[in-house]
């Protein structure tokens, strides 16, 4: 397709435009719908008439990088998020850099209590308001389900939809427990994405305990001397 301009030389930096491998979509409504463009920019045979910031008034039609498409469709995860910090936030971040849609399961207070923990633990009520904000200031609230855990394995176990679990070194044999019970009932395996523990500033795990007691904050930072 020929666009009417010459695309060998960028007239601002006078280098030849580096080839990149990028689907443009124009503006709806406009006659090219997909665009596949082989060089990084439309070279103007005039380039001193057309600045960068008069660019769009040569090439009216916006043009939108698609995405990345992404691995999976829909993933799970699950915890108590109590206390919601650093580590949680990159739990988080895994599972929606791999998935459209995330179910996060959060446990119930029934469940925190059948765990016998050795501390209190925030409110159910809490807990998810502090991961709804978080969600909500990240953009991801309508990529994502919120779900309570009356029992460890919540939707995932008869969810056929679901295509991973995002799992640590601590939860990935619950991971393969819950792959049995999917193959009893004639489900397919969830893929297990295992995630590496966030480090605190002292090198060691992140964890609601640890903030609790007063050791570091939400961050990792130290909250007193070792």
């Amino acid at each position: 397709m020929s666009l009417g301009v010459p695309r060998s030389q960028d007239p601002w930096t006078g280098r030849l435009a580096k080839p990149r491998e990028r689907e443009v979509v124009s503006r709806p409504g406009k006659a090219r719908l997909h665009l596949f463009l082989k060089t990084e920019r439309i070279i103007h045979p005039q380039p001193k008439a057309y600045s960068r910031k008069n660019w769009a008034s040569f090439w009216p039609e916006t043009v939108l990088v698609r995405p990345k498409k992404r691995r999976f469709k829909l993933v799970a995860l699950g915890g108590t998020f109590d206390f919601l910090h650093k580590g949680h936030r990159q739990l988080l971040s895994k599972a929606f850099s791999n998935s459209d849609k995330v179910i996060i399961g959060v446990t119930s207070d029934k469940l925190v209590r059948k765990m016998r923990k050795s501390h209190p633990v925030q409110p159910y009520k809490t807990r998810v308001r502090e991961l709804e904000k978080f969600l909500q200031a990240k953009g991801r609230d309508r990529r994502a389900r919120i779900t309570r855990l009356q029992e460890p394995f919540g939707p995932p176990k008869t969810d056929p939809k679901v295509e991973a679990l995002i799992v640590t070194s601590n939860t990935i044999e619950s991971g393969k427990q819950l792959n049995k019970l999917r193959k009893r009932k004639n489900l397919p395996e969830l893929v297990l994405v295992q995630t590496r523990f966030t480090r605190a500033q002292d090198n060691k795990i992140v964890s609601s305990t640890r903030i609790r007691n007063g050791e570091i904050d939400r961050e990792g930072r130290l909250m007193q001397k070792p």
